[in-house]
């Protein structure tokens, strides 16, 4: 047990191996945490400054690490985060993205959960361009692998849910 609460978005940067994670108080805020992986211990990093934070990534071609505004509402954003203060900057309104995940190459990939459509997006502008329809329904997070693969997972609430049981 992590003493999280309601840990909604995960990411590990990829030059040290630091787990990310975001915690989601919908009606005030999110904090950023570190996880150690081999105890589960968190540590606060910061007060991001947005609620609703569904989705974070690290650019593996910048090292930074982006996130997704994805709360109850149609719309959303995309930001940048800073590791040492947890402060997220926005870069751009954009649609509700669940999650998002970088490709090995730094091609940027959003899911929205109540559509499943899955959208390429520009991490310098927040443009989006729909890629396709998903078939699971509830799309929470994606998992990328090496560029020539495709989605290597994609978590949705049933499985979440029955992973619980």
């Amino acid at each position: 047990n992590t003493g999280v609460p309601l840990m909604h978005g995960a990411a590990i940067d990829p030059a040290t191996g630091v787990l990310y994670v975001s915690s989601q108080d919908p009606y005030v805020t999110t904090n950023l945490f570190t996880v150690d992986k081999t105890t589960g211990a968190a540590t606060l990093v910061g007060d991001m400054g947005l609620p609703w934070i569904s989705g974070l990534d690290f650019d593996p071609t910048s090292g930074i690490l982006y996130g997704a505004l994805g709360g109850p509402e149609s719309t959303g954003s995309l930001f940048t985060i800073d590791t040492a203060t947890g402060q997220a900057t926005v870069i751009a309104p954009t649609m509700r993205f669940a999650g998002i995940s970088f490709t090995e190459d730094g091609q940027l990939i959003g899911v929205e959960n109540w559509s499943n459509m899955l959208y390429q997006i520009d991490p310098g502008d927040g443009t989006y361009s729909l890629i396709g329809q998903l078939s699971l329904q509830n799309m929470l997070a994606l998992v990328f692998g090496n560029p020539e693969s495709v989605v290597v997972e994609a978590v949705h609430w049933g499985e979440i849910k029955a992973s619980y049981r």
